[in-house]
């Protein structure tokens, strides 16, 4: 089920905003603020809110649509599914249209370009630049035989160098994930989310994989500075969360985000999924530790949060269709749709059971509904 917003006083009209939305619709105050990141600020007094219906009319080739008005400074509003538009009270009144604006991604992608000046940069330590040696000359006469040897030692002990430096360098990696996790166990002690205490992992409120040189010349400064300023950097527990794993998850696909509004933190979601938690205030740690600080003042910086939220507003619902993501946790409860989530399911368990081989996709997909419907699969 979608939810869009348009600015009607266009030809053709612009779509201002879609999402996916579940049965408990959304709060048009949200949706606001989605509005204000996508659009800009505007004065919502200057404008009407109308819910657009279909007419069907055989004599006019064209849509038509019933308008229903709608307060906009109603607090109450919740936009259910379906389209709506925003129309300037006056004709001296911009219409509403999307900014152009970079929208830089949530989790920068590993196959990201890499800038000319960064490229074979390699240390010796990287995978990339240790070399299998050369097979030695079998003359133990010759002089280029012995310098053969000479280089293919020194090409063995490089590559053990190397060897020992990619271990240090992943145990490092280990221990900075433990002791980052540990620390937000020590803050939180449980989901901040749902209070589940099993099954939890921590998510970085600003992804690690921004965490490289070229990658973070991308950012704000000021996103860099509030990095810089914590003692422990990206893994710091000021940029960290403990929720369960299916929300870590998609913390980092920008499914929900966080809002702090003063001293209190409230989930968003931004499609149909966990509509449940839409609204939640987070369940934060305000006890006192020994050092006379509270746990609350650890929590991640507001800028942080702030940013994630607005990423994940630009990615996901911008004006365009929804996204893959979006479709994944749309709520499709008819016959076929059950059927065809089973069988996603089913497709999936079997090619974890078979070692996620290519051979084991190729059989999964012969799994057909017909297979569920007789008892089969």
């Amino acid at each position: 089920m979608a939810l869009s917003i348009q600015s009607e006083s266009t030809d053709p009209p612009v779509s201002l905003l879609k999402t996916s939305v579940g049965r408990l619709g959304h709060r048009w105050t949200k949706l606001l603020q989605f509005l204000f990141v996508t659009c800009g600020k505007f004065e919502l007094t200057q404008y009407n809110l109308f819910k657009l219906e279909l007419e069907p009319d055989p004599y006019t080739p064209a849509a038509t649509y019933k308008r229903t008005a709608l307060n906009p400074l109603s607090e109450d509003l919740t936009l259910f599914e379906g389209m709506y538009a925003l129309r300037p009270k006056e004709s001296n009144i911009p219409p509403l249209s999307r900014r152009q604006q970079d929208i830089l991604p949530i989790v920068p992608k590993d196959n990201a370009p890499k800038p000319k000046e960064a490229e074979g940069t390699e240390t010796p330590s990287s995978p990339k630049s240790a070399k299998c040696p050369r097979a030695a000359s079998t003359s133990s006469q010759s002089p280029s035989g012995s310098a053969s040897r000479a280089q293919s030692s020194e090409s063995l002990a490089g590559s053990s160098q190397s060897l020992q430096s990619d271990v240090i360098t992943t145990t490092a990696k280990e221990l900075r994930d433990h002791q980052f996790k540990r620390g937000l166990y020590q803050r939180d002690s449980h989901c901040l989310v749902t209070r589940e205490p099993d099954d939890l992992e921590g998510a970085h409120v600003l992804s690690l994989s921004w965490w490289v040189t070229w990658r973070q010349e991308r950012l704000p400064q000021y996103i860099r500075d509030v990095i810089n300023s914590v003692p422990d950097g990206i893994n710091d527990v000021r940029n960290g969360l403990l929720v369960t794993t299916d929300l870590a998850k998609t913390y980092d696909k920008g499914i929900w985000a966080i809002d702090k509004r003063g001293d209190d933190y409230f989930f968003v979601t931004l499609g149909s999924a966990f509509e449940e938690f839409d609204g939640v205030k987070m369940d934060v740690n305000r006890r006192i530790r020994k050092d006379g600080r509270a746990w609350s003042s650890f929590m991640p910086d507001a800028a942080l949060l702030r940013f994630h939220l607005i990423l994940s507003i630009l990615n996901k619902v911008r004006g365009g269709a929804e996204t893959e993501d979006e479709e994944e946790h749309d709520d499709d409860e008819t016959p076929a749709g059950l059927l065809e989530e089973e069988l996603r399911v089913r497709r999936a368990s079997l090619v974890e059971y078979l070692g996620g081989t290519e051979w084991a996709e190729k059989l999964s997909n012969n799994l057909i509904v017909d297979d569920l419907l007789a008892g089969n699969a």
